[in-house]
């Protein structure tokens, strides 16, 4: 027989000698050592049970003749199942690596959570400490120099930058409520600085308007936000109010002061025996009484007037430590008696003023000369001296006029870009070179008054303070026509009626004020012989007073105007009578004149306790004087 060469036979089976010995060794080798021992007791009982292990040999299954530890066992499974152990041990290899990477991106992410909380604490507490340092800007800082001579600027400063901080912050802060409370606050105090007419001011009114806007908005975000809350309301009401304050003037106050009171009815109800309840109702009702002299309901003026000062004085009376109590009571007990002299009772009003200025003289001396507390002062005695040029006594107004200059000038020395008071030291000049006039020193009185107009326009003010300048050029025009410089004095006049008929329709005072200067420049054109013109811009006046709504909103500076407009048209006609040499049309024009004259004396009947000046700051006639041009007609033929 052919010996055959191991090497073919495993090249046949295996490939090589080594991959078949590899394949023998093992279990084979154990099944054929097993199957040779010499012990029986070692051998395979029988030869079913050796035919058995090399069945399961070949079939991959674990053998008797193999010692069968874990390994062993696991190895003949593997063998067996070698596509699942691979998908198996690879799917285990994913998920370890998925573990692994999960495990790794979380403690990644821890540590970046702790970063983050790091920088997010770092983060608000540098939000916080700007946060705080805009209050102590605001409600601190400024405070404490609110009332330092010359501080103007710097309290604008001081402001700029606090909102500045704080517009900021907002823009980080969503719907932070107080945050936002805050911000409303900030506008609101640089609404104040920049141009509140009650307060030391810049003058920029426009900027002021802007910030007050910003300011409502906020406020009215928070007061929504809290509906229950009683101080977040009452914010609300505060900006209404103040918002008013601003339109005065305009249409738009009397809704916004409205706005406030409907804001401020059912804390009434509810809270009104909270000191800030009441206080806030009192200055709402004093924005109140403002708008209502300023659309010519001008004893329903005093009435508010007096609920101001009612209220005032009850939450000085419960709290007599309340901020700014005695200040207010003295403020009030002012106005009301300043509304009063011009338009009802001025020997009460003689005495609510001496009351009222007298307390301030008492805080001046206990806030160690706070400057506005000087200031209200000063325009308290400017006020006095108001009525007392209606009651007559120029010598005591034009004291009061000169005392309330000392002071201004004083304080606008120490804050020159203070524009308030620098207006105000115009407004002083100009009402004592009225007074002047009132008492027939012209030629004196002109110089003053030219000079106080310049003055005052040179500031170039952005919103008229004080008389302004319609009123500052009608009584130039009266000077004028005091020195019979009648040309001029028309001249002036116009241009007074021109910037009054400009306003006219945003308040009554403006109406009220035309019309007596169209009576003006009708007297004046009287004087010139210009007899059918003077008549032409008397019944201007008439048109313009328009008595009907004065009478009936006892609007007393309107009366006047008709008042004066009718005796006006009576003397053009008793002129004109007296130039004519035709018989039938001197009586026709002296019946004319007599039927105004009469209205005139019924027109003056309609006003309460009348003076030679008309509550608005304007020489007024004489019922009198009217009284005699009618007696000198003659009696009147039916």
């Amino acid at each position: 027989m052919e010996q055959v060469a191991p090497e073919l036979i495993s090249s046949s089976r295996e490939g090589s000698t080594a991959k078949l010995q590899r394949r023998l060794a093992g279990d084979l080798d154990n099944i054929v050592l097993m199957a040779l021992r010499k012990e029986p007791q070692r051998r395979y009982p029988s030869v079913e049970q050796f035919a058995e292990d090399i069945r399961r040999h070949l079939e991959a299954l674990p053998v008797t003749a193999s010692k069968g530890s874990w390994r062993y066992r696991a190895g003949k499974f593997v063998t067996r199942h070698r596509a699942g152990v691979a998908a198996t041990a690879a799917v285990s290899l994913a998920l370890i690596a998925g573990v692994g990477a999960t495990i790794r991106q979380a403690r990644i992410a821890r540590q970046q959570a702790e970063i983050a909380r790091a920088e997010r604490t770092r983060a608000e507490k540098r939000f916080n400490d700007v946060r705080k340092l805009a209050n102590s800007l605001i409600f601190e800082i400024h405070d404490s120099i609110q009332s330092l001579p010359g501080a103007t600027p710097s309290r604008k400063l001081l402001l700029d930058r606090a909102v500045e901080y704080l517009d900021k912050l907002s823009q980080d802060a969503g719907g932070d409520v107080d945050l936002q409370r805050e911000l409303a606050w900030g506008y609101q105090r640089l609404a104040t600085v920049q141009g509140d007419s009650t307060q030391s001011n810049l003058g920029q009114v426009s900027a002021a308007e802007a910030s007050h806007r910003k300011a409502m908005a906020l406020f009215e975000a928070v007061a929504k936000a809290n509906p229950q809350s009683v101080t977040d309301q009452l914010n609300l009401a505060m900006a209404y109010r103040s918002r008013a304050l601003f339109d005065i003037y305009e249409p738009s106050g009397r809704k916004e002061i409205d706005q406030a009171i409907a804001v401020t009815d059912p804390l009434m109800r509810t809270d009104g025996g909270k000191i800030e309840v009441r206080n806030e109702r009192a200055q709402e009702y004093y924005i109140l009484a403002y708008i209502q002299d300023a659309v010519g309901d001008r004893l329903q003026a005093v009435d508010s007037f007096r609920k101001v000062r009612d209220l005032r004085h009850e939450i000085l009376r419960t709290n007599p430590d309340y901020p700014g109590i005695r200040q207010g009571v003295a403020k009030e007990t002012v106005l009301l008696a300043h509304e009063m002299g011009r338009f009802s009772s001025r020997d009460e009003a003689m005495q609510l003023m001496n009351s009222g200025i007298a307390d301030y003289e008492a805080l001046v001396k206990t806030t160690g000369g706070d400057p506005g507390v000087i200031r209200e002062l000063s325009t308290a005695e400017e006020r006095r001296g108001d009525v007392e040029l209606m009651t007559g006594d120029i010598a005591a107004a034009r004291s009061d006029f000169r005392r309330s200059h000392q002071r201004i000038a004083r304080l606008a020395k120490l804050d020159p870009e203070n524009k308030m008071l620098q207006s105000d030291l115009w407004v002083a000049d100009f009402l004592d070179g009225r007074a002047l006039a009132v008492a027939g020193k012209n030629a004196e009185a002109l110089v003053i008054l030219l000079r106080a107009f310049q003055g005052y326009q040179d500031l170039h003010l952005e919103n008229d303070v004080g008389p302004g300048p319609g009123a500052m050029q009608a009584w130039i025009g009266e000077a004028q026509a005091g020195t019979h410089n009648l040309t001029e004095a028309l001249k002036t006049y116009q241009k007074a009626a021109t910037i009054l008929a400009a306003d006219q329709a945003s308040y009554d005072d403006a109406r009220c004020d035309l019309a007596m200067v169209e009576t003006k420049i009708g007297s004046t054109l009287v004087k010139m012989g210009k007899l059918h013109e003077a008549s032409s811009e008397y019944a201007q006046a008439l048109d313009t007073a328009k008595l009907s709504f004065s009478l009936e909103h006892k609007d007393f500076p309107g009366i006047y105007a008709a008042a004066d407009a009718y005796a006006g048209l009576g003397d053009a006609a008793a002129a004109e009578a007296h130039k004519t040499q035709d018989p039938a049309l001197r009586s026709k024009l002296t019946t004319e004149a007599r039927t105004e004259y009469e209205k005139s004396l019924n027109t003056w009947k309609q006003i309460t306790n009348p003076s030679p000046m008309n509550g608005n700051g304007y020489l007024a006639g004489d019922p009198q004087e009217v009284a005699r041009h009618l007696a000198a007609l003659g009696p009147g033929t039916s």
